[in-house]
C-alpha cells in the first residue's frame, strides 16, 4: 500500500507567509505607481492650457484671463476644456476655476498669481489618495511646470505625503 502524501500544515503556513510578506512589499510600491499614472491627468491638461495660452497670445498680443471686456472667462477665451473623461484635478486660471463635480475641494489662486498681459499661471490641484493633500501643479508663461504650491513654493506632491 502506498503512502498518501501532502502538505504538512507547517509547510502551508510557511507558504502563506512567504505570500504576506511579498505582498506588503509590493502593494505600497503599487500604490505609488498608481498615483502617479494618475498625475498623468494634470500634466497632460495644464500642457494644453500652456499651448492654448500661446495660441491665444499670438493672436490677441496678450494671455487670457486679463479682463478682456466681452464677458468671458479666461478658458473660454483660449477655448480650454479638461480631457473628457479625466475629473480628479480642478483646474484654476485667474479668476475662473473648472471643478469636476466629483471633486470637492476648496481651490483659489493664491494672492498675487494673476495673469497679465504678459504672464499667467495656470494650477491644477487634485486630491489623487484620498488622505488630506492636495496634489498640486502649476505651469506659467516661462514653461516652467512644477509639483508644488507657486505662491509658497512648499511640495504640492500628494504621493509623498
Amino acid at each position: 500500500m502506498k503512502k498518501a502524501q501532502a502538505f504538512t500544515l507547517v509547510e502551508l503556513m510557511v507558504v502563506v507567509g512567504i505570500i504576506g510578506i511579498l505582498a506588503s512589499l509590493a502593494i505600497p510600491n503599487f500604490m505609488v505607481f498608481l498615483a502617479r499614472a494618475k498625475q498623468a491627468e494634470v500634466k497632460a491638461n495644464l500642457g494644453s492650457i500652456y499651448k492654448c495660452q500661446l495660441g491665444y497670445f499670438s493672436v490677441a498680443n496678450t494671455f487670457a484671463g486679463v479682463d478682456a471686456g466681452d464677458g468671458k472667462n479666461a478658458f473660454e477665451l483660449i477655448n480650454f476644456t479638461p480631457i473628457a473623461g479625466m475629473n480628479r484635478y480642478a483646474y484654476i486660471l485667474d479668476n475662473t476655476a473648472i471643478i469636476p463635480p466629483k471633486l470637492d475641494i476648496p481651490l483659489a489662486l493664491p494672492p498675487g498669481i494673476q495673469s497679465t498681459a504678459q504672464s499667467f499661471t495656470a494650477i491644477g490641484a487634485g486630491n489623487i489618495d484620498g488622505d488630506p493633500f492636495l496634489d498640486t501643479w502649476y505651469v506659467n508663461d516661462a514653461q516652467i511646470f512644477r509639483n508644488q504650491d507657486p505662491n509658497t513654493g512648499a511640495d504640492g506632491n500628494d504621493i509623498q505625503n
